[in-house]
């Protein structure tokens, strides 16, 4: 881009730059720009999850939850839920850009979203029974709005995408509307 317009490109250059990769790279032009911090979900993600599925009486999933990628989850978090900094609203697992995410019980892909900001690249999954899960920073999307989904299906991979300050997913559960600590789900 700098080549382009002859002139050195500042931060907010940089930020527009993403920005526009994102909306041409997900072919999502209705997406807004989210550069809040996750805290209590300035980004919106929380109050649209509330919006989209109020009123949703679909029953809750049967059979518990399995991994959101492959391996021992504990041993990569790297960030849990409420500590970190200040309104955390989920686990954060240390993995390599690319790692496979999968979706952790059956549901319907509530939306899909990318940022330059917030959770960058996300989506969300209403699994029924007022239970959403979202993950987030990914560098890719594999599954789009509506599309049903099975438990162990390839939803995503990870990324470095939004405020991130590295390679990792940000996986959270959202029940009821509000933001839940993932250890209480996950196996």
């Amino acid at each position: 881009m700098g080549a382009t317009t002859g002139r050195a490109l500042g931060p907010e250059d940089m930020a527009n730059n993403k920005e526009i990769y994102y909306r041409v790279a997900h072919g999502d032009f209705s997406v807004e720009s989210g550069n809040g911090s996750l805290e209590g979900g300035s980004n919106g993600t929380h109050a649209l999850i509330a919006e989209l599925t109020a009123g949703d009486d679909s029953p809750a999933p049967t059979g518990g939850y399995s991994s959101p990628i492959d391996g021992d989850w504990r041993s990569m978090v790297s960030c849990e839920y409420g500590t970190g900094y200040a309104g955390h609203t989920g686990m954060d697992l240390a993995v390599p850009l690319g790692t496979p995410v999968y979706a952790v019980a059956d549901g319907t892909v509530l939306f899909t979203r990318a940022s330059s900001g917030g959770y960058g690249i996300h989506l969300a999954i209403n699994h029924g029974g007022g239970i959403v899960t979202l993950s987030a920073h990914n560098s890719r999307l594999l599954v789009g709005e509506g599309q049903r989904v099975s438990q162990g299906d390839m939803i995503a991979l990870s990324g470095d995408t939004g405020n991130s300050t590295g390679p990792h997913l940000h996986f959270e559960f959202v029940v009821s509307g509000q933001h839940q600590n993932p250890r209480n789900y996950l196996p």
